[in-house]
């Protein structure tokens, strides 16, 4: 185990340039570059984890859907963001906002109460004071 620890990733070609301008990745190169951050710590090379990548296009489509007034779907896709990442307050605080303007203050209650108690029993920490003041805007003062 030691040995892994301690072996230097695998150099990864770089991608080939083509006339164009457009990057063309050899077979694998990303395949590489995923497997070559396993077991070297966390972030290695710069790589970011595809679940957070997916949490974050998860909140900027969820933000994008509210704007546009779309809240049925809005609210499907940030929940489903925050079940992959319980404990993510960005993504909570948006989904806190959408019920809020709904209308939906029980609901909002309900999930802020839920994610308070998850948050500070499992983590130990305080939530982000904007949740809090989303679901209670008179405190914000």
């Amino acid at each position: 185990m030691e040995d892994q620890k301690n072996q230097k990733p695998a150099r990864i070609p770089p991608p080939a340039q083509r006339k164009d301008g457009i990057q063309r990745y050899p077979a694998g190169y990303l395949l590489a570059r995923v497997g070559s951050q396993i077991g070297h710590g966390f972030p290695a090379h710069g790589f970011v984890p595809a679940q957070k990548v997916f949490e974050d296009a998860c909140l900027k489509l969820g933000v994008l859907y509210a704007g546009q007034g779309e809240t049925v779907q809005a609210e499907e896709i940030l929940r489903r963001a925050l079940a992959m990442d319980p404990h993510s307050e960005s993504i909570c605080l948006e989904l806190l906002r959408l019920l809020m303007a709904q209308g939906m203050r029980s609901k909002a209650l309900c999930l802020y109460n839920r994610f308070q108690k998850n948050f500070e029993q499992e983590l130990g920490i305080k939530i982000d004071g904007r949740l809090t003041e989303a679901v209670h805007p008179q405190s914000a003062g």
